[in-house]
């Protein structure tokens, strides 16, 4: 009975020793992978179409009709601006139209009796020279008389654009919604003054917009701008949402930097890294998507199946004259110049127990992974961690692969 206590003392000190020297690692073969470059940027949502309605004439706001968030349609009345003034105007310009035309009209008439009465002098008086001078009075009556007639219809059209131009600014007094869509910024209120279309700058009393067509602007940085092309897809992320990714595609790029943090103008070049803005549109965008929400847009910019290990299994290590590594605690300093062969990136191979260092040229690289491009074989096992475990670890070390960390 005491022989089998012994037997397995003899197995666990064959274990212990075995494993005596050997550093534990995690490990996985190098495959295939499904590599996706991003690139990363904050921004904004904003719809895609949308209008901002402002004052025509200058005025009081005599009463708002709709509340931000109202939906409304195209043609409604939004806003009224206090139309006493424009309707005397239009009263002032509508008596003068009436009196210049009644004016016209006796004018013409006179001139019309003036000119009958000369042809029936010159019928009656054909043949009397005498009665020339006569006839030549009456032709000068009937000449002045007509240029009245000119001069009193350029007043009469005068009066009837002052009318014209009076009713405009009455209509205009009434603010009406330019396009279905969502009042989404009201600014002004009843009894607040307007500026209207006269100035430069008129006042914008609220903002419409079609909220079914959604849009995220995102300033991209200079050294990232190269790689975004319009048709990239997108996922975008809003945090006041707290939901799965919103898919996009990259619609619009700005051909001008901008200054980060919005100081300086668009060309100038001083004072730091500028900005591109990208505009991307949502498909089917949710909803409660409001614009001015903060979001943030993972462009991807090259996506394709590659060999590929994950991002920490490729260290760099100084090459020694047999092109092995050295140990990462020799200093470069405590090996000659002409025993060094400079540094390479590569991945620890383990065959056998053994972990072989070996350089591979890599490519492309995504949040977790990074592409092989030479040096590597696909089904070869890699050592993928610990991190700690890969600062430190030397070629040629004996390992062994901690339990679900891959094939031996």
């Amino acid at each position: 009975m005491a022989a089998v206590p012994a037997s397995i003392g003899i197995v666990a000190f064959a274990v212990i020793r075995a494993s005596r020297g050997r550093v534990a690692v995690e490990a996985g073969e190098a495959g295939r992978k499904d590599l996706r470059t991003v690139v990363s940027a904050a921004g904004w949502v904003k719809p895609r179409r949308y209008a901002e309605v402002s004052a025509s004439v200058s005025g009081r706001i005599a009463s708002v009709l709709v509340a931000e968030g109202d939906a409304v349609r195209r043609g409604q009345v939004l806003a009224q601006i206090e139309s006493t003034p424009h309707d005397v105007e239009r009263r002032r310009s509508r008596a003068a139209l009436v009196s210049a035309r009644a004016e016209l009209k006796r004018t013409e008439a006179e001139v019309q009796a003036i000119r009958a009465s000369l042809e029936e002098a010159r019928r009656l008086h054909a043949d009397e020279p005498a009665s020339s001078q006569a006839l030549a009075d009456a032709s000068a009556r009937v000449a002045a008389g007509e240029t009245l007639v000119e001069s009193q219809r350029r007043r009469v059209k005068e009066y009837e654009a002052a009318l014209t131009s009076d009713n405009e600014d009455l209509d205009s007094a009434v603010l009406v919604a330019p396009m279905d869509g969502v009042v989404t910024d009201l600014r002004k209120q009843a009894g607040e003054v307007v500026i209207g279309a006269q100035s430069f700058q008129p006042t914008v009393v609220m903002t419409v917009a079609d909220l079914a067509s959604m849009e995220v602007e995102v300033l991209v940085a200079e050294a990232d701008i190269r790689s975004v092309q319009v048709g990239q897809p997108a996922d975008v992320h809003v945090g006041a949402l707290s939901r799965a990714p919103i898919q996009g595609r990259v619609s619009a790029i700005g051909s001008t930097a901008v200054a980060r943090g919005g100081g300086g103008s668009a060309g100038d070049r001083r004072g730091g890294s500028r900005d591109f803005r990208v505009t991307i549109t949502l498909e089917n965008p949710p909803a409660g998507l409001r614009p001015g929400l903060d979001a943030t847009a993972e462009i991807t910019t090259a996506r394709r199946v590659s060999l590929a290990v994950p991002l920490q299994a490729v260290v760099v290590r100084t090459l020694g004259p047999d092109g092995g590594a050295l140990d990462p605690d020799l200093a470069p300093s405590a090996v000659a110049t002409k025993d060094m062969e400079g540094e390479a990136s590569g991945v620890f191979v383990v065959r056998s127990g053994w972990a072989r260092f070996r350089p591979v040229a890599t490519g492309a690289r995504d949040e977790g992974d990074i592409e092989i491009v030479g040096g590597l074989t696909e089904g070869e096992t890699v050592v993928t961690g610990s991190r700690t475990t890969l600062r430190t670890l030397r070629d040629r070390s004996r390992v062994t692969l901690e339990p679900g960390g891959g094939s031996r």
